[in-house]
């Protein structure tokens, strides 16, 4: 009987993965459609817009941006619910990665909040191969969620520092990324 029930349990986690995995897919298109619209108004009235609809349409871009960004995370997710997720890995300068992730939360989660993100980044960091879309997801989730539970009056730090710990038999050694917050 628990064999029957485990079994069924993984058949609806599956389906509910491959249903959210269409579900986004046909989602997306609509959002970038609405992004690309406010963009096009935004060029090509800029005179006639008020400072209002303009900031209006610049909220819109990034609202797009963001919800766009969580599908791609849905995405990823699903993919690993259901055992296909390609791993792409590339040669990445992680301080330059990190400080444009950084920037992309500062953009759409800190426009009105005073709260401090430090970055500290180890010098002369090596390149690693990681996979960019994993990557992002990852670090992305994890300054967002820092972001998310300090208070206003908070700071998060960032940090990555190379370590001597080996991870393979042909590693030179390791790169350490850690996210601190006071909330």
């Amino acid at each position: 009987v628990e064999a029957r029930d485990a079994r069924a349990e993984r058949e609806a986690e599956h389906t509910k993965a491959e249903f959210t995995a269409i579900a986004t897919q046909q989602l997306r298109p609509s959002v970038t459609a609405i992004a690309e619209a406010a963009d096009r108004l935004r060029k090509s009235l800029p005179e006639r817009l008020t400072d209002e609809q303009h900031k209006s349409l610049q909220q819109i871009s990034r609202y797009t941006q963001h919800i766009n960004s969580s599908f791609s995370n849905m995405l990823l997710v699903c993919g690993l619910e259901l055992g296909n997720l390609p791993v792409r890995p590339q040669s990445l300068n992680l301080a330059d990665f990190c400080q444009s992730v950084v920037e992309a939360i500062r953009i759409v989660h800190l426009k009105d909040r005073t709260l401090e993100i430090n970055e500290d980044y180890a010098e002369n960091l090596p390149e690693v191969a990681v996979d960019f879309e994993l990557m992002r997801t990852v670090l992305h989730n994890l300054i967002s969620n820092a972001v998310k539970f300090t208070p206003d009056t908070g700071h998060i730090n960032i940090r990555i520092s190379q370590t001597e710990q080996k991870l393979g038999p042909n590693s030179k050694g390791s790169v350490q990324i850690e996210v601190q917050d006071s909330g």
